[in-house]
């Protein structure tokens, strides 16, 4: 099944009276006026051109504004809806052996093609890099069965799986619905790294546990507020780094790692307690034993948990039921999780001699599933407050410094997004019937941003590898990329290549030789650039100097100075050859100038000489 045709009369008004081609083969043209449709000349593409497992990859390219993204929401509201939509739109399919059409009823199916009465056997897909509607906006059909948002940017844009989650997380008042977007986050990212066989990034075997700064773990509590002498007495909490033995492992873990966790639950107890009871006695004796830190160090973890309950029940008739009940959950996690990490930490170190108290790298390749074991309960456990920063990666120095701890921008990019998909194919389609097919439609809007331009040279060839090596039986794919990238034209056929016009309701494919094509030659085309390679910025200081070096008139010695000084910048060398000949030509001609002046001067002078000598020699007589 593949979607070769779009028509749109009115899509919000944005999109008004468009078609679009998205196949080289099977194309067509809608006559509005005349409601009639008709069949137009294609070229086919070879066999299993991107792969046997895709339909089609077609590129979507326009300038900001033109509509890319709102042709990519109209069609998923429209694919996506369990109800037929009010939508003005239309829509052909080829299923290998017959067309069929789907869309608004009002459109009459002049060419007699079979009418496809629903559309379950398609699945979509819709990336969004700054995603940023609420997961209650109705048209973003989160509830809908057969749509996976797998966008990146705000932490409420992410998959079916945790918005199925927010009803059953949304009654433990313990935990805060972004503790278990990171652990799934954690998740989806390790599940790819270690199943996933693309080997498209560096390789990853570490998560990176770096300790923070207390001042750092209270800016992470955004719901909580300290007076400057409770975040004062934290000051002996400073890190420190270098710490390599086994024994020195084990006093850091049962020292200053525990009085992280003692001085979070007192932190976490006095936010407990009531008005009245702040400006009383029991919140001073709270900072009295804030103000004790350095003596936790030699506390056992048996003794801090007997610490932290005596505490607790010594501070309880100033506790209201509520509180009492948080504190108890807390505790009780918080008993788990120095029961467990202790373990697992100490035996982390101890198989990475590079690790330091500061830089903790924690393997995953064969413990996956401790790893995240791990996780769940330290998120669960500390709610906002943050005793780790998470990097992935993790290579440092021998003499415990890090050096490239945490992946770059655009390999974090790359890493969510392909991660994303992979738990998408792997979760939602892994139970498919003997026979049936299942087409998985993905909208990818600006994919390739993030990625350096070496990065985009390979993204459909890193793409397309991904999708054919995906195992399950009768799935395949269909991808549309919105992209403002020339670089991954190059890579696909002219008619795979629709553009739009940015207040125009024309739209066509791109005049121009896209697949195996330059990439110079292709973004000196007038759609990506304005008649020159140049930047604007250049551009404009460019006409300045060259306006003064043609200007009429001596220039001031401090404005050739400038000139001097961006001539020496300017790499373009026709443009520099021609602005030195013009800075050149002004210095000669003001030199001829000065000398003619220089000369008239000194004429002058003369004259004046032999005035005054014929006036004195008329004096004489």
């Amino acid at each position: 099944m593949e979607l070769v045709y779009v028509y749109v009369e009115d899509y919000l008004g944005i999109i008004k009276d468009h078609e679009y081609n998205l196949s080289t083969e099977h194309r067509f043209t809608y006559d509005s006026i005349n409601g009639t449709l008709s069949k137009l000349h294609g070229t086919p593409l070879p066999n299993n051109f991107y792969g046997s497992k895709i339909e089609n990859l077609t590129c979507i390219i326009g300038e900001n504004g033109s509509g890319k993204s709102s042709f990519f929401k109209a069609l998923i509201k429209e694919f996506t809806s369990d109800f037929r939509t009010d939508q003005k739109l239309f829509t052909i399919w080829w299923n290998g052996t017959e067309y069929e059409c789907f869309g608004h009823e009002k459109f009459e199916n002049t060419l007699g093609f079979s009418v496809k009465q629903d559309l379950r056997d398609i699945h979509v897909v819709s990336y969004y890099p700054f995603e940023s509607e609420s997961i209650k906006d109705p048209y973003s059909y989160y509830d809908a069965l057969n749509y996976s948002n797998i966008s990146t940017g705000a932490i409420k844009m992410t998959t079916y799986k945790e918005h199925s989650k927010l009803q059953r997380i949304g009654n433990e008042k313990w935990v805060d619905v972004e503790n278990v977007f990171e652990v799934y986050e954690i998740e989806r990212k390790l599940n790819f790294l270690t199943e996933d066989k693309t080997s498209i990034i560096p390789a990853c075997e570490s998560i990176v546990l770096g300790i923070m700064d207390i001042e750092s773990i209270l800016k992470s509590r955004k719901d909580k507020s300290y007076d400057a002498e409770i975040k004062g007495m934290l000051g002996p909490l400073a890190v420190r780094p270098g710490l390599k033995s086994e024994e020195e492992y084990i006093k850091v873990i049962e020292t200053t790692y525990y009085r992280y966790i003692m001085a979070y639950f007192l932190l976490e107890m006095s936010q407990q307690l009531s008005d009245d009871s702040k400006e009383g006695e029991e919140y001073d004796e709270i900072k009295e034993e804030l103000a004790k830190i350095d003596e936790w160090q030699n506390f056992t973890s048996s003794e801090i948990i007997s610490a932290l309950k005596i505490w607790k029940d010594s501070k309880e008739r100033y506790l209201a039921d509520a509180a009492s009940n948080t504190l108890s959950i807390l505790l009780e996690h918080i008993t788990g999780f120095i029961d467990s990490s202790k373990e697992y930490l100490l035996e982390i170190a101890k198989k990475n001699p590079s690790s330091t108290l500061a830089f903790l790298k924690v393997p995953f390749k064969n413990s996956k599933d401790r790893v995240l074991d791990f996780f769940n309960l330290y998120f669960n456990t500390y709610n906002h407050f943050r005793l780790f920063k998470i990097d992935w990666e993790g290579a440092i120095n021998s003499d415990g410094a890090p050096t490239h701890f945490s992946f770059s921008t655009g390999e974090m990019h790359y890493l969510k997004l392909f991660s994303r998909l992979h738990e998408v194919i792997s979760t939602k389609f892994n139970n498919l019937q003997k026979d049936e097919e299942k087409l998985v439609l993905m909208f990818l809007d600006e994919s390739e941003i993030a990625l350096h331009p070496r990065w985009q040279q390979n993204f459909i060839k890193w793409l397309t590898d991904f999708l054919n090596k995906q195992s399950v039986k009768g799935l395949k794919f269909q991808v549309l990329l919105a992209t403002h990238s020339p670089i991954m034209l190059s890579d696909m056929p002219k008619g795979n290549v629709v553009r739009l016009f940015k207040s125009d309701t024309k739209i066509a494919n791109l005049e121009l030789d896209t697949f195996g094509g330059s990439i110079h030659k292709m973004l000196s085309n007038s759609f990506f650039v304005d008649k020159s390679l140049m930047g604007l910025f250049a551009k404009g200081k460019i006409k300045d100097a060259s306006e003064l070096l043609n200007r009429k008139g001596k220039l001031k010695s401090d404005k050739i100075d400038e000139l001097e000084k961006f001539i020496s910048i300017v790499d373009e060398p026709v443009i520099k050859d021609r602005m030195r000949f013009l800075l050149q030509k002004k210095k000669g001609e003001q030199t001829i100038e000065d000398q003619l002046i220089k000369e008239q001067k000194e004429n002058e002078k003369l004259r004046r000489e032999i005035e005054e000598l014929r006036n004195k020699k008329k004096g004489k007589k």
